[in-house]
């Protein structure tokens, strides 16, 4: 199963990519693909461009914005009339959190701009999660 990143306003960019691809490569997923969005237009476009092509995106960056500039307050305000199957809080180190929605079969995840992070939120559980989605896909 082939899976893109969406870079939001994100820092590290290059070792965040790299983390998430070795966490990942146990899992069989496949990277297709890195695109860049800064404005909250650009990552609702890239987000559909995505969706086209995957089943799974990855969101990272832009969790840490207090203001309407936030990935989860953007993608909770696009997801509320849609009625998502799923909504989880995936739990990071020191209060960085990341989120998971999964809806008509496919799966968004939001996360922090950190490798540190990433390596914590997708070892502990969203790692298993991902091998049960691609293999009920």
């Amino acid at each position: 199963m082939d899976y893109k990143i969406v870079f939001y306003s994100a820092q590290k960019t290059s070792v965040c990519e790299r983390t998430l691809k070795k966490c990942l490569s146990a899992n069989q997923l496949n990277h297709s693909g890195s695109v860049f969005a800064v404005k909250n237009e650009a990552l609702g476009g890239r987000l559909i461009e995505a969706f086209k092509a995957c089943d799974i995106t990855f969101v990272i960056g832009g969790l840490d914005f207090g203001d309407s500039r936030n990935a989860a307050h953007i993608i909770s305000n696009a997801a509320a009339d849609c009625s998502p199957e799923l909504i989880r809080q995936l739990k990071g180190i020191d209060g960085h959190n990341g989120f998971m929605l999964k809806s008509g079969g496919k799966l968004l995840i939001l996360l922090p701009d950190d490798p540190g992070q990433i390596e914590g939120i997708v070892n502990g559980g969203l790692s298993g999660y991902l091998r049960y989605f691609a293999k009920a896909s």
